[in-house]
């Protein structure tokens, strides 16, 4: 049985009864890894959820009350200290694997962008055709520790990685992205209407790109930092909160969303609207995801 927080602390601060882990068909798990001394991710997931409970549980796309249609648990923080990394992304992985196992839907609220490696490596050994939605303003294909679209592509077929919103990259990573048919839809290239069809958006040619079955990772510079400021890593003419919710809701609809993560959040004082957004955020994701 795996303990879950209480309404003073829990995702939308959820009674009890709409809470326990046995009721839920949806489980949060925050994660407060920080890798990079200073970056402030590991302070994420108390913001999110302290953001969360000043938000309605009622969604108004979706017509439904998350929490009582679904149940909504939310775990325990993980642990993530004194473990060195790869022990700590085994754990976290082998963790996912087993709420997987227990037919959870898995959110994962972070922290560093490399727990989604363990999050989504969990997923691949239950999905065997899984493909990966990459929303970010990096490509996150080069050599360094922390680039976590070469990390996935250790595990999973480049072809099957979507990546959308990118505005950072470099000559080697968009070869490597020529060269192994992955799909990436540079932000400017969304503005200017390169991948629109017609009667069909730029949102629909990214559907029709993934499998059956999905996993969403979303780094929160994927926004434009004029709404999502508390990032340490911003890029200008990031992709605007329709543009990033219109396309998850089509995947939701088109596709099955089976676990999702949000990554690279850094809450920063006099920017409580960023907690207010990554939390909303977190809350589409599952109504998205749980139709």
């Amino acid at each position: 049985m795996h303990s879950t927080l209480g309404p003073q602390h829990n995702f939308l601060g959820l009674e009890r009864d709409l809470s326990t882990f046995d009721r839920s068909r949806a489980v949060v798990l925050p994660v407060p890894f920080q890798r990079v001394s200073g970056s402030g991710t590991k302070l994420a997931p108390a913001a999110i959820l302290a953001a969360s409970r000043t938000i309605s549980r009622y969604d108004e796309e979706t017509g439904a009350d998350l929490a009582a249609r679904h149940g909504i648990a939310t775990l325990h923080p993980f642990p993530t200290s004194p473990v060195k990394e790869p022990a700590f992304l085994t754990k976290l992985s082998d963790l996912v694997a087993d709420l997987l196992a227990r037919e959870k839907f898995v959110l994962t609220i972070g922290g560093d962008r490399l727990l989604t490696s363990a999050c989504a490596a969990a997923s691949a050994r239950r999905y065997a055709s899984l493909s990966v939605l990459h929303l970010d303003a990096h490509a996150d294909l080069n050599a360094n520790a922390g680039a976590v679209t070469a990390r996935l592509c250790e595990f999973i077929e480049p072809k099957r990685i979507v990546q959308a919103g990118v505005r950072s990259t470099s000559e080697d990573e968009v070869m490597f992205v020529q060269e192994h048919g992955m799909r990436t839809y540079y932000a400017h290239l969304i503005r200017a209407g390169a991948y629109t069809r017609l009667l069909k958006y730029w949102d629909d040619a990214l559907v029709d790109d993934l499998t059956d079955e999905v996993y969403v990772t979303v780094d929160v510079d994927v926004f434009d930092p004029s709404i999502m400021p508390s990032t340490k890593t911003p890029e200008p003419g990031g992709l605007g909160w329709g543009e990033v919710t219109s396309c998850l809701r089509k995947i939701g609809q088109k596709r099955r969303i089976v676990g999702a993560d949000i990554t690279g959040f850094a809450p920063e004082k006099g920017a409580r609207h960023a907690d207010v957004t990554a939390a909303k955020l977190a809350f589409k994701l599952l109504a998205y995801s749980l139709g």
